[in-house]
């Protein structure tokens, strides 16, 4: 879908909902899985919204258990307005937004920062959907 510029089918979110019991400890060790993940992650085209669905779908629970724990969880402070989940999935979109240039006038520090950041580029995304 991501190759493509195309939104996920109900038939193939279905099937991979499924097949979520496929991901496990070789899945998540195998350097091609995870170079796909990596390229997902920071694709240029729509990652906040991959992301999303393979939240939505279970699989970035599957593929990242830690993640998994935190799927739905809720902060409660008058400062968290998503699910920690959603927060880190709308964290890599901002950082994306910022790469391209989309937000240089609200963010015009990190925008400058970005170019300087090409090589750590993978880094700092998987580090923001940690954070």
């Amino acid at each position: 879908a991501d190759k493509h510029g195309l939104e996920f089918h109900p038939d193939a979110l279905k099937l991979l909902t499924r097949s979520l019991g496929l991901v496990n400890k070789s899945l998540r060790r195998d350097e091609e899985a995870n170079r796909l993940f990596l390229d997902i992650l920071t694709s240029d085209r729509n990652a906040e919204l991959n992301l999303r669905r393979m939240n939505e779908a279970g699989l970035l629970g599957r593929l990242i258990p830690d993640f998994g724990k935190i799927v739905a969880m809720m902060q409660f402070s008058m400062y968290h307005h998503y699910t920690v989940d959603e927060h880190l999935i709308r964290c890599i979109g901002v950082l994306a937004e910022i790469e391209r240039g989309d937000g240089e006038k609200v963010h015009p520090l990190s925008h400058s920062l970005m170019p300087g950041l090409k090589k750590s580029r993978e880094a700092l995304y998987v580090a923001v959907l940690l954070h």
